[in-house]
């Protein structure tokens, strides 16, 4: 069996498959398989990874119907074989040594998890630019609350990691199966964070993350509510693993973070639709006595008072404070004309 099973999940990625698939042939590390779920693509990403296949025997292509990228993860991990599995995104690569250094650390270990930090790359330059997340190497053994948090702060980077397969098929850490959705890594991430033993983080970066592909989900402004659907799935996870009670203090903050990154991205006729439920799904946190200035920070807590209060006003202000400065000084100059 081979000691990594790399994941690529694809779908319409022809300008970028080959860099990718390149990268990861080209490891100094050469125990892995590649499992590569072809998500009913309409392009040429079929074809290039037929042969891609045809001269490399460790490259394992299943060509599927379009079912989505929860879908498509869930079968590639159920056929992986390796001791650690790799997730890697077919618009993004990989520097040579990423799978000797992290298999490196997972094996000496013995962790469940280990992270990296990461390049952010704009294909229009061509440049990789380090996000420093990790400050220095550190070892996590049975994470706390705190510990956690701060982990959660790193954001959803589950392409920087290796995961012990069996510590994934043991506590059945599943992506979320919904067709069509997107953000599936939000809750992914969480689940393996809250149940691993032993975590190891490294403050060296590999793994080189493209931020303009237009096509990727992230920039699609019509799935408006997958990101709640990723924490409809982690409170049904915890509580499956009679771990409610002891985590959720936790799933107020994060989910704070993740849906306001979530409004910000929207456009202005969604917005209000999306607060309507952001109120809603708060509201109840604060009827639990969840919400508190001490675990949520002053700031972001009056804000949230602000919003369970009245989210349309909340709509109003809000748009107001954050337009762009030049509107504002625009605004300012006809107000001094009218005056």
């Amino acid at each position: 069996m081979p000691k990594i099973s790399v994941i690529v999940p694809v779908y319409n990625v022809e300008k970028f498959l080959p860099k990718c698939l390149d990268s990861i042939l080209n490891q100094t590390f050469k125990d892995f398989e590649v499992i590569i779920l072809d998500d009913g693509s309409t392009d040429k990403s079929a074809k290039i990874l037929d042969e891609y296949a045809k001269k490399e025997t460790r490259f394992k292509i299943i060509h599927k119907e379009n079912s989505g990228y929860g879908s498509s993860m869930n079968l590639g991990i159920s056929q992986a074989t390796g001791d650690y599995i790799s997730i890697v995104e077919p618009d993004d690569f990989i520097d040579e040594t990423m799978f000797e250094k992290l298999y490196s650390i997972a094996n000496k270990e013995k962790a469940d998890v280990v992270k990296s930090n990461y390049y952010s790359f704009v294909t229009a330059t061509n440049k990789s630019t380090p996000k420093i997340g990790i400050k220095e190497d550190t070892k996590i053994s049975n994470p706390n609350i705190k510990d956690i948090l701060t982990l959660l702060k790193l954001g959803p980077t589950i392409w920087t990691a290796l995961y012990r397969r069996a510590f994934l098929v043991q506590n059945n850490i599943q992506f979320l199966n919904s067709p069509g959705a997107s953000y599936q890594d939000l809750g992914f991430n969480f689940k393996t964070l809250i149940m691993a033993k032993k975590i190891a983080l490294t403050n060296q970066a590999y793994y080189h993350y493209r931020t303009d592909n237009e096509g990727s989900s992230v920039k699609n402004p019509n799935k408006i509510f997958c990101v709640c659907d990723e924490f409809k799935e982690i409170e049904r996870y915890i509580k499956e693993q009679n771990k409610y009670e002891e985590l959720k203090t936790i799933l107020p903050i994060a989910k704070y973070s993740n849906y306001m990154w979530n409004y910000k991205r929207l456009p202005f006729k969604a917005k209000l639709k999306f607060l309507e439920v952001f109120q809603t799904e708060f509201s109840m946190y604060q009827q639990e006595g969840l919400l508190s200035p001490t675990t949520l920070g002053k700031k972001k807590y009056k804000r949230l008072q602000k919003l369970i209060k009245n989210p349309t006003l909340f709509y109003i202000i809000y748009e107001l404070e954050h337009l762009p400065h030049q509107i504002i000084q625009t605004i300012s100059k006809i107000k001094g004309k009218l005056s």
